[in-house]
């Protein structure tokens, strides 16, 4: 075989290997692009969860005060309530002294 026989064999072999090369450089180049679209989808959605959890808390940071507040207006009322039957029962306790004294009520 030639010199030059060899000198095309080794082009066409160096052919080859480029256009194989840039089809796989290619495929790399597309799949990098792919791959980043995908990064910034997932991003995208991180950063909407991350929005929602924050939301979400300040939800219930909102709801817990509401319900302190609630609590604090149950015991307010759960007072009231003991003293208006400690003052229904001293009324009851002076209305029967009244009735056993034979005394009629108002």
């Amino acid at each position: 075989m030639s010199n030059n026989q060899r000198l095309t064999n080794l082009e066409n072999q160096l052919s080859e290997v480029t256009q194989r090369f840039d089809g796989q450089l290619s495929e790399l180049r597309q799949q990098q692009e792919i791959n980043t679209n995908s990064i910034v989808g997932l991003n995208q959605a991180v950063q909407s969860l991350l929005e929602v959890i924050r939301v979400d808390r300040e939800i219930a940071r909102e709801d817990r005060a509401v319900i302190r507040e609630m609590q604090s207006e149950m015991r307010e009322m759960q007072s009231e309530i003991r003293g208006l039957q400690l003052e229904c029962q001293r009324i009851w306790e002076y209305l029967l002294r009244q009735q056993g004294n034979g005394n009629r009520p108002n």
